[in-house]
C-alpha cells in the first residue's frame, strides 16, 4: 500500500485495492484477444502515429457510471479511464492516479487525491445528467445471476442542494476533471468548504 492510500479512511482503502485488482484482471483477460487481432492503421497519412488518436481520446467527455454493485456501496458514481479511477461518494470525490510507466505491472505506483465536502448536507440528492448512449456490463465469474448489465452512463453528475441553495456539478474530459458550484440567488456561497488530502501543493488557475 502506498503512502497516499494510507491517508484514506480504512473503509476506502479496500475499495482502491479491489478496483485496482479488477482493472489488472480485466487487462490480463483481454490480452489474448488483443494479441490475435491484425494490426490496423487508423490514422491518415499526414498524422504522426498515435498523435491524432490520443488527441481525440483526450477530448472525450468523462463517463460516469451509476453504481449498481460493481464497487463499494459508499460510491454513488464512478469513472474509469487510462491511468485513473474516480469515485464520487456523498461527501467526497476520490481520484486514484496510476503512473503510465507502471500501468499493468505488479509494482504499479498510484496517487490518491481526495476532495472532501466539509459540512455538506447528508440529504443531498446525487443524480446523473445527460445520459450517454453506451452502457457498462460486468461479467465477473461463472454465475450469470451475479453479472451486472446495462448500467447507465452519464456525462455529468449533479449534487443537488449539497449546501443550502448550492448545487455541485462534476464533468470534464479524459484529461481534466472539472466541477462547478451553482449558487441560487440569495444563497450564501460562504458555506462552501473543501478539504484536500493527498496533494503536496495546490494552486489556482
Amino acid at each position: 500500500m502506498n503512502t497516499s492510500e494510507n491517508r484514506l479512511p480504512k473503509s476506502l482503502r479496500g475499495l482502491f485495492r479491489d478496483q485496482r485488482n479488477r482493472m489488472r484482471a480485466a487487462r490480463r483477460r483481454s490480452r489474448p484477444v488483443t494479441e490475435l487481432l491484425e494490426p490496423r492503421q487508423l490514422l491518415s497519412g499526414t498524422d504522426t502515429p498515435g498523435s491524432s488518436l490520443l488527441q481525440a481520446y483526450g477530448q472525450l467527455p468523462l463517463s460516469f457510471e451509476a453504481n449498481r454493485g460493481q464497487t463499494s456501496s459508499q460510491v454513488e458514481f464512478l469513472s474509469q479511464g487510462s491511468g485513473y479511477a474516480l469515485f464520487l461518494t456523498p461527501n467526497s470525490a476520490v481520484l486514484s492516479l496510476q503512473s503510465s510507466a507502471a500501468q499493468g505491472t505488479s509494482g504499479a505506483s498510484s496517487t490518491v487525491l481526495t476532495t472532501q465536502l466539509v459540512g455538506a448536507s447528508p440529504q443531498a440528492q446525487i443524480v446523473g445528467e445527460n445520459q450517454l448512449p453506451g452502457t457498462s456490463n460486468y461479467f465477473v465469474g461463472n454465475d450469470p445471476s451475479q453479472w451486472l448489465t446495462n448500467i447507465p452512463n452519464f456525462s455529468r453528475v449533479e449534487y443537488q442542494n449539497v449546501y443550502p441553495g448550492v448545487n455541485l456539478d462534476y464533468y470534464g474530459n479524459q484529461r481534466q476533471l472539472e466541477y462547478d458550484y451553482v449558487v441560487a440567488p440569495g444563497a450564501d456561497p460562504g458555506v462552501i468548504k473543501l478539504a484536500f488530502q493527498g496533494a503536496d501543493s495546490m494552486s489556482l488557475d
